[in-house]
């Protein structure tokens, strides 16, 4: 159902522009195809993305190693949240970076990690195995 819905407003993001303007997809010349595909999707969508991360090993016991990186020194807010979108760790970095992250006092389960800039966002998912 999560899949579905994201196909459907992946549809609808990329068909707005033709159903506003009336016209039919042949009649609308900046129409492009777009194979429906997650990874090759959310490039299209999002072509600037400048943050790249990193994180290893996924699924993880003890500890995960992330590697962060921008074309530029970026100040970043790098947090961790469970699965209730509670906030469990939230600090500040300076990309680029390689940083450790232990996992230790985690419940085994499924936790998101996001860097954010103020003005992009990336959001990774982490497995915290026994």
């Amino acid at each position: 159902m999560k899949q579905m819905s994201y196909y459907f407003s992946l549809l609808l993001l990329l068909a707005l522009p033709v159903i506003v303007s009336g016209q039919t997809p042949e009649q609308t010349a900046d129409t492009q195809q777009v194979t429906v595909r997650e990874d090759v999707a959310v490039q299209k969508v999002f072509p600037t993305m400048n943050i790249e991360m990193e994180v290893y090993p996924n699924p993880a016991r003890e500890k995960i190693y992330l590697r962060i990186d921008a074309p530029a020194f970026k100040l970043v807010w790098l947090t961790l949240y469970n699965c209730n979108g509670q906030v469990l760790r939230n600090r500040q970095v300076q990309i680029p970076a390689n940083l450790e992250m232990n996992l230790q006092e985690l419940s085994p389960g499924v936790y998101l990690l996001r860097v954010t800039d103020g003005k992009e966002v990336l959001t990774k998912r982490v497995l915290r195995q026994r």
